[in-house]
């Protein structure tokens, strides 16, 4: 434990002292003192956490997992150069609900994702009551900056286009290479209509997702989500049978760094807008599920529950 809260409050100092140099705006954050013994939910824990711990861990997570997939190395090879980073990426991601008491309870971590969707899903109030508020509220600071600070900011971007781009050309290579060694018939064409499908159904989700947005009607809204759930999975089916696994995630992780990079330059250069605001929610989404997901499989297990309270 002690090494998980040594990287967590290493991550800590490094947010607020990197956020301050960059833009200024620092504030006091109110800890409280002595011994925690209550439960935190996790809507809670996400708004303190999300910007200086979750989005970096997560961002470390699947780069390492790209890094994997990308190089030609051995287990061991991996295991000797990248293990302080995994270890960095899970205190990163997981250190909080570890400290949180009976933050593998069954009951109250499926208690805690059902208050965090409902605030994810929120408008108006206070940063407690709503995404929208709690993300302005976040990024208050970052849009008062200069110009020459917002175009040092997209270097960022350019970094998150370059990992995009080594991942489509190479996914494209690798789906151009196996129709030449398969029995199936030879179509060079079929690398671009696996982009142009995966574009296409991202288009037609991104419609039903901005209309169940914007649309006050609440029974429209509950369609769309059901409608989001069904095209997506009847989409990732179509696209799997077609093209494979390893390639239609790939893809999409490729479109996913280059929503992120441009999402990187339109905030630095234009500010706050429906695009960013919108792009940024999705980001939340992905990166709270994931750790909702695995957090309730940790709780299913009970056994991490037993170890977390001894």
């Amino acid at each position: 434990g002690g090494l998980l809260f040594f990287l967590l409050t290493l991550g800590c100092k490094e947010h607020y002292f990197q956020e301050t140099i960059n833009v200024g705006g620092a504030k006091y954050r109110a800890t409280g003192r002595g011994f925690v013994t209550s439960h935190t939910s996790f809507d809670e824990i996400f708004r303190f956490y999300a910007k200086s711990h979750f989005f970096s861990g997560f961002e470390l997570f699947v780069g390492l997992i790209i890094y994997r997939c990308t190089t030609i190395i051995n287990t061991a090879t991996y295991t000797t150069l990248t293990w302080t980073l995994w270890l960095v990426a899970f205190a990163w991601l997981f250190a909080p609900f570890w400290f949180n008491p009976s933050g593998l309870n069954w009951d109250k971590t499926l208690g805690g994702y059902k208050r965090w969707w409902r605030w994810m899903n929120g408008r108006g109030g206070t940063a407690d009551d709503s995404w929208e508020i709690w993300w302005a509220e976040e990024n208050e600071s970052m849009f008062k900056r200069r110009w020459d600070q917002r175009l040092a900011s997209c270097g960022k971007g350019l970094l998150l286009l370059a990992v995009s781009y080594n991942l489509v050309t190479t996914e494209l290579w690798e789906l151009w290479s196996c129709d030449k060694t398969s029995h199936m018939k030879n179509r060079e064409n079929d690398p671009w209509m696996a982009l142009a499908f995966v574009i296409g159904s991202l288009g037609l989700v991104s419609l039903v997702y901005i209309g169940g947005r914007y649309f006050s009607n609440r029974y429209y809204r509950r369609t769309s989500d059901f409608l989001l759930f069904v095209g997506g999975l009847c989409l990732a089916i179509v696209g799997i049978a077609n093209f494979g696994f390893p390639p239609v995630v790939r893809t999409l992780l490729a479109i996913y760094y280059l929503v992120a990079a441009v999402h990187n330059w339109v905030l630095n250069v234009a500010g706050e807008n429906t695009f960013t605001r919108e792009i940024a929610r999705v980001h939340s989404s992905v990166v709270g599920s994931f750790l909702n997901i695995a957090l309730l499989i940790l709780a299913g297990l009970s056994f991490p529950a037993k170890v977390q309270t001894r």
